[in-house]
């Protein structure tokens, strides 16, 4: 090799390998470092065993120094939190936001003008939270979150869960919004991931649905509902904590949750227990509420893809079940059977045709009535009127011993129509702010393309309200606009 060539090579070398003995010394305390004696001539074996040793310490220290830095921003743990919007953060060993990924388009909404990449955990929950209580996802009435955390570590889940927790508490504060949140250690996630995938849902509700699912099938109380997988997958993370509350303790593994679901958007137990009453026959009176004339019961529940409050009782000998709407009072289902009840058997037994009569007494517009069913002692009616459709079973000495009534259209492809959607909307801003009728500046609303929705618009006090109503159980799936902040800051369309 030339003189030139050599030259240029050792200059090149000593650019890309620069002094970094000391770097050296310090992460290998126990080496002896060895200096080459100083010679004014130089072999070209002394050259290339010395560019040999360099680069070898190069690569020591890069794989000690290069290590380090690995381990520290490996991904530790994905963090994802659902309300609608549906976010995934990855994080690293410092829980550092590697990246944050928007699952559907309102998570779009909530990251856009973001960059979360490099901050911390905490902070970037409290820029999550809190651009979700202004887009109006998280409000009074929806105040939930689903926290799911992959990893394979407990400690580090722990670590997550509690921060997180504690964040999104602080933050739903500030906006004067009362927090519930689920939180979920994701184990088995992998199992959920075709329930994930048909439903356009994230893994964490899937989660979080198995485990209802799971839980409600344990459920031996007589009357519990035992749900599916296709009763929740269209429920909101609100209402999924509404029913999770049931299954609280050691029913549910790996489930933790720390507030209370809002159900203000919602009729109450009260008033539907006062509906279920009056549409029995039964006057309503205050006084009854003894527990000693009428012995009853009000749950709510997810009852064919709406939420209902299933209010049971006991009155003169018989036992009713009615469902009530919970948004709207709505009556959808109403049963009525005899409770030992007793009865004259020297009565003589009723022809078909005074059954039949007697069973669609009082009811207006019935019409396809016909024996359905009968047995030695009954016989089963069934007819329509309305939107109903009724079994009716009645001893053939004319006793009502059973009245079922539901809707005939329900999960069927018929929606409510937009001034029962207006209606549904009123109701929800009346529970915020007293207003009359001629207060209201404008109010709009509109089909979603699919059909699944309706979109609500009301401006009223030179604020914009908006509303995202299920077109078909007129159930509320998100408000918007002024309910995001201060009420007295006009809202914006989301």
């Amino acid at each position: 090799m030339s003189r030139k060539i050599e030259e240029k090579v050792n200059s090149t070398f000593s650019k890309a390998t620069p002094d970094i003995s000391q770097s050296v010394i310090a992460h290998c305390k126990d080496t002896t470092v060895y200096r080459p004696v100083t010679s004014q001539k130089r072999s070209n074996v002394t050259f290339w065993k010395l560019a040999t040793f360099a680069l070898a310490l190069v690569l020591v220290v890069t794989g000690v120094l290069g290590g380090v830095k690995l381990d520290a921003t490996a991904q530790a743990a994905v963090v994802s939190l659902d309300v609608n919007p549906s976010i995934e953060l990855k994080i690293d060993k410092r829980t550092r936001v590697k990246e944050a990924i928007a699952n559907n388009d309102d998570a779009q909404i909530i990251l856009q003008g973001m960059d979360l990449e490099g901050s911390t955990l905490d902070v970037a929950v409290y820029a999550i939270i809190g651009s979700m209580t202004v887009h109006g996802y998280l409000t009074e009435y929806t105040n939930s979150v689903l926290v799911s955390v992959d990893t394979k570590k407990e400690s580090t889940y722990n670590q997550i869960i509690d921060m997180v927790t504690s964040k999104i508490q602080t933050t739903m504060k500030e906006h004067n919004i009362e927090s519930s949140v689920v939180a979920q250690w994701l184990k088995d996630k992998d199992q959920v991931g075709q329930i994930a995938n048909d439903n356009n849902i994230s893994k964490g509700k899937a989660t979080l649905i198995t485990k209802i699912v799971d839980a409600s099938n344990l459920d031996t109380t007589e009357g519990a509902p035992h749900y599916t997988v296709e009763d929740l997958v269209n429920r909101s993370v609100n209402e999924l904590a509404i029913i999770l509350a049931k299954y609280t303790g050691d029913k549910v593994a790996d489930c933790i949750t720390n507030g209370i679901a809002s159900e203000k958007s919602y009729i109450g137990k009260e008033r539907a227990l006062a509906i279920a009453l009056e549409y029995a026959g039964i006057s309503f009176d205050p006084s009854i509420y003894t527990g000693v004339d009428l012995h009853y019961h009000v749950d709510l529940e997810i009852e064919k893809g709406m939420m209902v409050y299933e209010v049971e009782f006991l009155y003169q000998g018989f036992k009713y079940e009615v469902d009530v709407k919970a948004v709207d009072g709505e009556v959808v289902k109403y049963e009525k059977k005899a409770h030992n009840l007793n009865e004259d058997i020297n009565q003589p037994d009723l022809t078909d045709a005074e059954l039949i009569a007697k069973a669609t007494e009082g009811v207006e517009g019935a019409t396809n009535a016909q024996i359905t069913e009968r047995d030695k002692h009954s016989v089963e009616v069934t007819f329509q009127a309305g939107d109903y459709i009724y079994e009716v079973e009645i001893s053939k000495k004319g006793t009502i011993l059973k009245e079922e009534k539901h809707l005939a259209t329900h999960g069927g492809g018929d929606l409510l129509s937009e001034d029962k959607i207006k209606k549904i909307a009123l109701d929800i801003l009346s529970k915020k702010l007293s207003f009359l009728d001629d207060q209201i500046d404008e109010i709009d609303c509109e089909l979603s393309e699919d059909g699944t929705y309706y979109e609500v618009e009301i401006e009223i006090f030179g604020m914009e309200f908006t509303f995202r109503i299920d077109a078909k159980t007129g159930e509320p799936t998100k408000l918007g606009g002024g309910f995001g902040g201060s009420w007295g800051n006009p809202g914006g369309k989301n």
